[in-house]
């Protein structure tokens, strides 16, 4: 009864939500998008119980929701020690705990916990609760490009709202969906030239602590975000010096100090043996030397492989096909745009080197860090609609072109 309850009352704040957001064309797409963005979660949570039953991430941050949520009630204190301290009284409950050790799990394990407190211990009404966080956030996001760049807007759509192969991956009970809320809400933040700047503030530091508790590779953003907010503000000179700086710190943090940042961001002080030992092999890349050299002879082989791999078609799972065929599709839209480009030329603006730039590094990261495209094609949600956003840019072109005027040559919108 209670599950049916959280349905309703969930339901009638995505209806009233809608009148929140500023009006863009994209609002006419908002209920049918939503609609789309909760079959995406449902068919998720059906077909992960489907094939990983009692395990996986899914079903592991639910048991330990529900098992943290019972300290909440049977044992408020002890609950408040785990949720701040991590700290048990019995070290050997520690045992019923999959994620314990695991800091960014057991996060998302508390964090869960807090949302079967206060919502529903329904495994299925929560999977909404999770799809509906995700489409806010990146509805947002959506419709504050469309405000800004209103000719991109079937690019916006596609990539940030329908794709399948990323919508599949931000829709359930996985840290995938309430990182990529939290990023996208900044990102939104961020073009949002409206509201109250204290509160926009506090916001944007919200989902900064947030993704550097849940996943910190998320905010490599931060330093795109701030070589915009310098162009826009300071203009190119002072940039350009300002990133020359950060660029020097990053390298000199990420090669000659890498043990800083990989231990925690990596899970590894030496960058060079995953690149090795890790992505080059079980992704096919070959046997190579590790070291730094050869990360940089293959740095074009790791992105292509972390934009566009796997594609395979074959004796592979439900997930793994639709993901192969995503990439094929993006694939074969990059190609068309790129070649499009070429024959008709094309405007570089900074916006466009910086998402371009934002990819490169989210793939890196990912390419030099991922054993395995299983784990890949989850992991690298957080830029992937940018990267299909510039792929599918061409043909989306053509289809806004094809449907912004109607039979007697008048203009109209979506």
């Amino acid at each position: 009864m209670m599950g049916v309850f959280n349905i309703l009352i969930l339901f009638y704040l995505f209806f009233i939500s809608r009148s929140f957001f500023v009006k863009t064309e994209l609002i006419t797409w908002y209920y049918p998008l939503l609609l789309l963005k909760l079959i995406y979660g449902l068919l998720y949570a059906f077909l992960y119980n489907q094939y990983y039953s009692e395990v996986g991430d899914s079903n592991c941050y639910h048991h330990e929701g529900l098992l943290l949520s019972e300290y909440f009630w049977n044992d408020p204190l002890q609950y408040v020690k785990l949720l701040f301290f991590n700290e048990l009284e019995n070290a050997q409950q520690a045992q019923m705990f999959c994620t314990w050790g695991l800091d960014r799990a057991f996060f998302m394990s508390k964090f869960i916990s807090i949302l079967y407190i206060v919502l529903s211990k329904n495994y299925w009404v929560i999977t909404i609760y999770c799809a509906g966080i995700n489409f806010m956030a990146t509805y947002y996001l959506a419709n504050q490009l469309v405000r800004r760049y209103p000719t991109f807007r079937f690019s916006v759509i596609m990539a940030f709202m329908i794709w399948p192969g990323i919508q599949i991956w931000t829709s359930g009970l996985l840290k995938e969906s309430f990182a990529t809320a939290a990023l996208f809400a900044l990102l939104g933040l961020y073009l949002n030239g409206s509201g109250k700047g204290y509160i926009k503030l506090v916001c944007a530091l919200l989902c900064i602590c947030f993704l550097y508790k849940c996943k910190p590779y998320y905010l490599v953003v931060l330093p795109f975000i701030g070589v915009h907010y310098l162009y826009e503000n300071h203009g190119w000179a002072i940039t350009v010096f300002l990133s020359l700086v950060g660029l020097v710190c990053v390298l000199y943090f990420g090669i000659v100090k890498q043990k800083i940042i990989f231990d925690y961001i990596l899970y590894s002080s030496d960058v060079t043996y995953y690149a090795s030992e890790k992505a080059f092999s079980n992704n096919q890349i070959g046997s190579l030397t590790a070291n730094v050299w050869t990360l940089v002879k293959n740095i074009h082989l790791i992105v292509f492989k972390a934009c566009f791999e796997p594609m395979k078609i074959g004796n592979v799972s439900f997930f793994r096909t639709v993901e192969a065929l995503s990439n094929l599709v993006v694939g074969a839209c990059a190609i068309i745009t790129i070649t499009r480009s070429l024959l008709f030329g094309s405007n570089i603006t900074k916006e466009l080197i910086l998402v371009s730039g934002f990819i490169v590094i989210g793939a890196l990261l990912v390419g030099l860090t991922v054993p395995n495209f299983g784990a890949m094609v989850r992991i690298r949600v957080f830029y992937e609609p940018f990267l299909v956003f510039l792929s599918v840019f061409g043909p989306c072109e053509w289809l806004e072109k094809f449907t912004s005027y109607d039979k007697e040559g008048n203009k109209r919108s979506i």
